[in-house]
């Protein structure tokens, strides 16, 4: 099943628009890859949202890929490089998340956001 007959865009409690199971998604399947302009990290600074994709490098993610939004207790998980992976099964409209911590090298420092995942 693609990416776009499993997930849809609509209202996230979370965060103004968020990305939703259209249908129950067992644990592994790939949702979607995260796309976006590659940046280096100096101007990764003024974006919203990066993705850290290798030391250097981030992703200045497109609409669809932001709207896949953060919890610290996530039903996704990133492999690869960009690629968005169910960690565990997802129920029909249960908001699709992924930890974005995960997503920054931990010696660097430079970014921080407010949890609102609740």
């Amino acid at each position: 099943m693609s990416a776009s007959k499993l997930i849809v865009i609509t209202h996230s409690a979370i965060s103004g628009h968020g990305s939703f199971a259209v249908t129950h998604i067992p644990r592994g399947t790939h949702l979607i890859t995260l796309t976006g302009k590659p940046m280096l990290k100096y101007r990764a600074l003024l974006s919203h949202d990066p993705l850290q994709i290798d030391e250097n490098t981030y992703l200045d993610l497109n609409h669809e890929s932001k709207t896949i939004n953060h919890s610290c207790a996530p039903n996704c998980g990133i492999r690869n490089r960009s690629d968005l992976y169910a960690i565990r099964d997802i129920k029909q409209g249960e908001e699709i998340t992924y930890d974005y911590s995960t997503t920054v090298g931990s010696d660097d420092n430079i970014f921080a956001m407010p949890c609102a995942c609740g």
